[in-house]
């Protein structure tokens, strides 16, 4: 059965404001123009993306779009299947200056597909953000709750990276939650709602982020538990 919406993450995630702070500056310098964001889960990105260009987002999970769409009535968003190639048509008609995913392409089995044909709706010069989880050997319970279907290495995430693309950025980030993300496959957890998950992403976001964050660049070539790339349309 394919997860979808809440079912792929845990509750708490909503309420971590420095991770998704951190991923929102990641991002920032590569969008801009008409924006997409990907697989929008809690919509709670769009609050750090004020700035950007013109937002758009969109999910196949109905119940997060009306969330979305709720919170932030002045933004557009859709129920797209990213995996359906007549709706993905739709998106490409539009012609965008940056797509962006945050831990979407882990739960789709032909990825290389998916990113492929998202990569055709770009325009000229348009520029693909990714951020997926990272390291094989991180793969654990949590990871099969949420409905992930890999963890990418660097190498990997590039070997399904369209023929032709301007690599602008591909390395790994979070090498502290690396580490936690490790030792969860010695613990026992049945469900992403457990408060052992959300107490742990409360500590790992108060605590933990900050030192990442710094340490980052020093280890962004061998370790991390997440990957962030950027790709440009030539």
């Amino acid at each position: 059965m394919t997860l979808t919406g809440t079912q792929t993450f845990s509750p708490a995630i909503k309420s971590a404001s420095n991770y998704m702070r951190w991923v929102a500056d990641a991002f920032a310098p590569h969008a801009h123009g008409r924006m997409q964001e990907v697989g929008i889960e809690h919509g709670e990105y769009r609050e750090y993306w004020r700035e950007i260009g013109t937002y758009a987002g969109i999910d196949h999970d109905a119940v997060c779009i009306d969330s979305a769409r709720s919170k932030y009535p002045a933004d557009r968003y859709d129920v797209v299947d990213i995996t359906d190639p007549l709706s993905v048509d739709s998106i490409r008609d539009e012609g965008l200056d940056s797509i962006c995913f945050v831990n979407v392409f882990e739960h789709i089995e032909q990825d290389e597909v998916a990113i492929a044909a998202l990569f055709d709706a770009l325009k000229t010069g348009g520029h693909m953000i990714i951020w997926v989880p990272g390291m094989r050997v991180l793969y654990n319970a949590l990871g099969r709750l949420a409905g992930h279907e890999r963890r990418y290495t660097r190498a990997s995430l590039r070997s399904v990276l369209p023929p032709g693309c301007v690599i602008k950025a591909l390395h790994y980030v979070k090498p502290i939650g690396g580490f936690g993300w490790f030792a969860q496959k010695l613990r026992s957890i049945d469900s992403l709602a457990d408060e052992r998950v959300g107490s742990r992403i409360r500590f790992f976001d108060k605590h933990c982020v900050p030192l990442s964050r710094a340490m980052t660049p020093l280890t962004r070539s061998i370790f991390g538990q997440s990957v962030f790339g950027v790709i440009q349309k030539p």
